[in-house]
């Protein structure tokens, strides 16, 4: 078999794969506050097969997780009797959402909203990311699910909100901060906390093992640096 030569597209690619390792696993998941939520919200860190290092895998910004092992945080301890759970899903991992949605004992809703990405100019994003088996995704959704398997869980105060947000991105894997603030809208000023959080949000608690991480690249020193924080 004879050998080709790399091209120097090729040859460029492998050095910066050589560059970049996986997100090391958290060694231990912080504890769950000592409270109760009406209002949960979260963007799970999707497990994705394949290299975690390859051009826009998620895997080197941050450790992933399987759905047992999401499943295996006792989401329910924290939620009140009556308690709603907004929970983001890319499209590619839109059955680990719904999974890990009857694994911790709820009942989907449906989807609260859908983020359509757009770019400087207010134009939908071409395809990006990672190949996909058909077409490549421009949208991520915020999926509803509640204690409660019939009715609201509490009096709904926006019914006029709608259901697509157009928006650009932030960093990778950063959600707009006009998410919380529709929830606020929506749901109102209800105990509410952010899962896997990354940021400080004023008025809501935080969990996660990469709590104040997008505060610090920002220089932002005043954010929750501890499990259970409170937004400032």
């Amino acid at each position: 078999m004879i050998a080709r030569e790399l091209s120097a597209k090729n040859a460029e690619q492998l050095r910066r794969l050589a560059r970049r390792s996986a997100a090391t696993p958290h060694a231990l998941l912080p504890p769950l506050p000592n409270a109760r939520y009406d209002v949960v919200y979260l963007d799970p860190p999707w497990y994705y097969y394949g290299s975690p290092i390859k051009d826009a895998a998620a895997g080197k910004h941050y450790p992933l997780m399987t759905v047992d092992q999401l499943a295996s945080i006792d989401v329910r301890s924290i939620l009140n009797k009556s308690a709603a759970v907004f929970m983001w899903a890319t499209c590619p991992r839109l059955d680990f959402a719904l999974k890990l949605i009857e694994a911790w004992g709820l009942t989907y809703r449906g989807v609260a909203y859908v983020w359509v990405k757009i770019n400087r100019r207010g134009e939908i994003i071409s395809g990006q990311g990672v190949p996909p088996t058909f077409t490549k995704p421009t949208t991520e959704l915020v999926l509803a699910a509640t204690t409660k398997s019939t009715g609201r869980p509490f009096p709904i105060l926006d019914l006029a909100q709608g259901q697509v947000v157009l928006h650009s991105r932030g960093s990778h894997s950063e959600k707009p901060a006009i998410f919380r603030q529709r929830i606020e809208q929506l749901c109102g000023d209800r105990p509410r906390i952010e899962l896997f959080a990354r940021s400080s949000a004023p008025g809501w608690d935080s969990w996660g093992a990469e709590l104040g991480k997008l505060d610090r690249a920002r220089g932002h020193e005043g954010g929750p640096v501890s499990v259970g924080g409170k937004g400032q």
